[in-house]
């Protein structure tokens, strides 16, 4: 049985500000808040108490690791056909069929719009997946649906044959 050749490149869903968020922002809160504690822990004088500099060691320790939960999570995420591609590189990242995406939800009314795939089964990326979409500036129009969404949503249907595929 032939291949059906690839008449498209794969479809980018996701923004540049996606690797930003998932890998830059949480090393940054890492850093600035592993300096406020070292920098407590480090004062010579004791206007800072033994439970405070502990208690600011904790915090900082929290920030970083909810920070790397909440950010690091992100990922690329690529339309290719009938596939929902995640990763870095659309030719080597995780094929997840749209048959299996159960639901497509996206934040509004806040200033970092994302969306969060869910998906029948676990794959290799896990049960759900988060990006940051492309193309729809939140910080303009946060009561907006991004077209992106929409987009995703058609294709889903499409592949579970709940509609018609759209012409060319």
């Amino acid at each position: 049985m032939p291949h059906a050749e690839r008449t498209s490149e794969p479809l980018p869903l996701t923004s540049a500000s996606t690797a930003w968020f998932a890998q830059a922002v949480p090393v940054m809160v890492m850093l600035l808040t592993a300096a406020v504690a070292v920098g407590a822990w480090l004062d010579g004088g004791d206007e800072i108490g033994f439970g405070a500099k502990w208690t600011i060691l904790g915090v900082a320790v929290v920030a970083s690791v909810l920070t790397q939960r909440w950010f690091g999570r992100f990922r690329h995420a690529w339309l290719d056909g009938q596939h929902l591609v995640i990763g870095r590189d659309p030719r080597r990242g995780v094929r997840v069929p749209l048959r299996d995406v159960v639901d497509v939800e996206e934040t509004r009314w806040q200033k970092l719009k994302w969306v969060k795939v869910t998906f029948a089964r676990g794959t290799a990326v896990g049960e759900t997946v988060r990006f940051i979409p492309r193309g729809h500036e939140a910080w303009l129009t946060p009561w907006a649906s991004s077209p992106v969404v929409k987009e995703l949503r058609e294709r889903v249907r499409v592949a579970k044959g709940l509609l018609p595929p759209r012409e060319q």
